[in-house]
């Protein structure tokens, strides 16, 4: 019944252990992931938002040029090379209130837009020819974080793991099993056999003793009390 219940104790012992490891590693898991992901999101939302400046910058004066000859061909492709900036998904230009060419895909949520002016300037003329609208989308944004955090989480996990295991090993050569060793011993104590001392099973260096080697020596000096204290009341019993 001892045994089966040592056995038991020791289980919940190192159930206790690695259940207190995952949860520790789930947590840190959870907020560095969470941290990482807002971070990263941030970052990412404000390049996605630099591409109106860059589109501004770069791709409006040549939309304006290639409106202002009526090469609609060319203007398709400069729409096109624009989808390639990041996170935009639409645009479209408007001539007198009217849908003029168009790329990409309009969208319904978790965007933004912005419209721009397409003037044509020359030394004698300044024309306003109409307005480009550009859409960018946050959706790839989340997408693509979601995958990364997924896989972020799991690798973290299964270091965690790894590193609680082998914790849980070096916690058990070097406490676990020495106290095991030391119930088993307190358990098993015989009146008549307590002339054998508790040995555990490591280097014992009297000079630098650890808090087990402190309790093993506690046990011993208990024992030799009794030992003593059996001795005398023996002696007193032979008087009598």
């Amino acid at each position: 019944m001892n045994a089966h219940t040592n056995k038991v104790n020791n289980r919940r012992l190192t159930i206790k252990l690695i259940g207190y490891l995952f949860i520790f590693s789930m947590l840190y898991t959870a907020i560095t992931s969470g941290l990482k992901f807002q971070k990263d999101y941030e970052n990412e939302v404000n390049k996605v938002n630099d591409s109106f400046i860059q589109f501004e910058k770069t791709v409006l004066k040549q939309l304006s040029f290639s409106l202002w000859q009526m090469d609609d061909a060319q203007l398709k492709i400069q729409l096109e090379a624009a989808l390639k900036l990041k996170g935009v998904v639409y645009i479209e230009i408007i001539e007198k209130n009217k849908s003029l060419v168009k790329v990409g895909i309009s969208q319904i949520d978790d965007f933004k837009e912005m419209k721009f002016d397409l003037k044509y300037n020359s030394s004698d003329i300044s024309s306003k020819l109409g307005n480009v609208v550009v859409q960018v989308s946050y959706k790839n944004i989340i997408n693509d974080l979601s995958n990364n955090v997924v896989n972020l989480v799991v690798g973290e996990l299964v270091k965690f793991l790894v590193l609680g295991l082998l914790l849980l090993i070096i916690v058990h050569q070097l406490i676990i099993k020495h106290l095991i060793k030391m119930a088993d011993y307190t358990n098993k104590i015989d009146i008549d056999h307590l002339d054998k001392p508790l040995k555990l099973n490591k280097k014992i260096d009297k000079r630098n003793q650890d808090v087990i080697d402190n309790v093993a020596d506690s046990i011993n000096q208990m024992r030799k009390k009794l030992l003593v204290d059996i001795e005398q009341m023996e002696v007193v019993q032979e008087k009598l």
